[in-house]
C-alpha cells in the first residue's frame, strides 16, 4: 500500500467515527466452542504449507511481475522483484488489485511472498541493506531494546509499536514476526493491526513476507485529533497514547486476536520453501 492509499485509509475511518470495540461476537465467524476445522496441506511450485481455511480463507497462488522504480530519483513505492505471492480469500472479496504488481506492502490482505534475496537487492539496493540486518537480527534471536525490525519493502511509514514478537523457525528457514499498526501521521491505532512476518531460508536465497489483518478483542480508545491543535503538540499527546496502547496490546494474550497469533504461528512453522 502507497503512502497516499494508507493515508486515505486512515482519513475514511476517522471520518467514520470508527469505534474500535471489536467484539467476538460480531467478529469471529465460527460460533464459539465450534471445532476448528481441519489443516489442509498447501503445495506450489515455491513454497507449501498447512493451514486452516477457518482461519484466513482459501489460499490462492499467483506469480506477480516486477516492479521496476520508475524514475531512478523518484520514490520506490512498491519497487519489488517478481516473485511467488499466496493471497487468502476469505468472507470478504478481494479486491482486484490484490496480485496487481506494484502493490506492496498492502495491510488490509492477509498474505505470503516469497523473493529472491538477489533480485531485490538488485532492483532495490535498499532492500539489500534491509535484509542483512534482517539476517543479523535472525541470527542474534534478539533485537536490541528499543530498535526497529528491518523492514524491507519501501514503506514511508512508522511502526506503532513492536509487539507479542516470536522469532520462529520454519521447515528451512528462520523468520521473526510481530504485531504493529504502520502510521504515517498520529492517529488512532487499532483499526489496522497487522501481524507481520518476515523470514529467510536457511541457504540466504529466499526472503519470506508474511502480512496478517488481525482484529483486538480489546477496547481500543481512539485518539482524538482537535481542530487547530499545534502540530508539535498532537505529536507529544501522540507518543504518549502510542506507549499506552503498546502496553495495553503487549499485556494481552495472543488469543485475545483474531486470528489468533499462535494459530499464524503454526502456520509460518509448517512453511517449505522450495
Amino acid at each position: 500500500m502507497t503512502r497516499a492509499g494508507l493515508a486515505r485509509t486512515l482519513r475514511n475511518l476517522r471520518r467514520g467515527g470508527l469505534l474500535l470495540v471489536l467484539l467476538h461476537a460480531l467478529t469471529w465467524p465460527a460460533a464459539a466452542g465450534a471445532a476448528p476445522a481441519a489443516a489442509q496441506a498447501f503445495d506450489t511450485p515455491t513454497l507449501a504449507f498447512s493451514y486452516r481455511p477457518d482461519l484466513l480463507g482459501v489460499p490462492i497462488a499467483a506469480n506477480v511481475p516486477a516492479c521496476p522504480p520508475d524514475d531512478p530519483g523518484g520514490r520506490p513505492d512498491g519497487v519489488a522483484p517478481g516473485h511467488a505471492a499466496i493471497v487468502f480469500a476469505g468472507a470478504r472479496p478481494l479486491p482486484p488489485d490484490a496480485m496487481l504488481s506494484c502493490n506492496l506492502p498492502d495491510f488490509d490482505i492477509a498474505q505470503l511472498r516469497v523473493f529472491s534475496v538477489a533480485a531485490y537487492g538488485k532492483i532495490y539496493p535498499d532492500a539489500a541493506r534491509a535484509l542483512a540486518d534482517l539476517g543479523r537480527v535472525l541470527e542474534a534471536g534478539a533485537r536490541q531494546p528499543d530498535a526497529k525490525f528491518p523492514f524491507v519493502p519501501f514503506l514511508e511509514a512508522f511502526p506503532a509499536f513492536s509487539e507479542h514478537v516470536a522469532f520462529v523457525g520454519f521447515l528451512n528457514g528462520r523468520g521473526v514476526a510481530f504485531l504493529t499498526q504502520w502510521m504515517i501521521e498520529p492517529d488512532t491505532i487499532g483499526a489496522h493491526l497487522v501481524f507481520v512476518f518476515q523470514g529467510l531460508t536457511a541457504d540466504g536465497t529466499h526472503y519470506v513476507l508474511g502480512l496478517f489483518p488481525v482484529q483486538a478483542r480489546l477496547v481500543l480508545p481512539p485518539f482524538p485529533l482537535p481542530a487547530g491543535e499545534p502540530y508539535e503538540r498532537t505529536y507529544e499527546r501522540y507518543h504518549a497514547y502510542a506507549a499506552e496502547m503498546a502496553r495495553g496490546v503487549g499485556a494481552a494474550q495472543p488469543g485475545d486476536f483474531a486470528p489468533e497469533l499462535e494459530e499464524l504461528l503454526d502456520l509460518l512453522r509448517s512453511l517449505r520453501i522450495k
